[in-house]
């Protein structure tokens, strides 16, 4: 009990991530603003942004919501590389504890990994999940999946 603080004190949290290794906790208040623990990260004053996860090795990944295809990576609070996707026009985000996915209409990219590595699936399903090397997708009533090759 001498480790335990309170964090969030009088504050909504939107959106929280806790981190595989130093168990910081990253969250958004109502306001959109981002802290770690109970500070509030410096470099988004001018932006609308959003908490999208972490990496395996404590990376955390935001998207600008100003411009939707950029996203930073942040190390220690500080912004480490900023992603520029060079199409905008995806359906959705995934976060899977592990890795974050952007869903395109037939293909999925990984933001921890290559953005330049599309994994494809059939336009005619809908994208469900990527669960151990395996994209699951579901066409009407019936799932199915399929093993990916390389990083995912």
């Amino acid at each position: 009990m001498k480790r335990v603080k309170l964090l969030a004190s009088e504050k909504i949290v939107d959106n929280m991530v806790l981190l595989h290794k130093s168990l910081s906790l990253y969250y958004q208040n109502n306001g959109g603003a981002l802290f770690c623990n109970s500070k509030k990260i410096a470099g988004f004053e001018n932006e609308k942004i959003k908490l999208l996860g972490c990496d395996v090795n404590d990376n955390i990944y935001v998207q600008s919501m100003t411009q939707k295809n950029n996203f930073y990576v942040l190390n220690n609070n500080k912004i480490m590389n900023t992603i520029k996707l060079k199409d905008s026009d995806y359906t959705k985000i995934l976060y899977n504890g592990s890795a974050i996915y952007v869903v395109y209409r037939n293909y999925v990219i990984n933001l921890v990994n290559d953005t330049n590595k599309k994994i494809t699936y059939d336009k005619n399903t809908s994208f469900m999940n990527i669960v151990d090397k395996r994209i699951y997708v579901r066409n009407n009533n019936e799932i199915k999946t399929e093993e990916i090759s390389g990083n995912s």
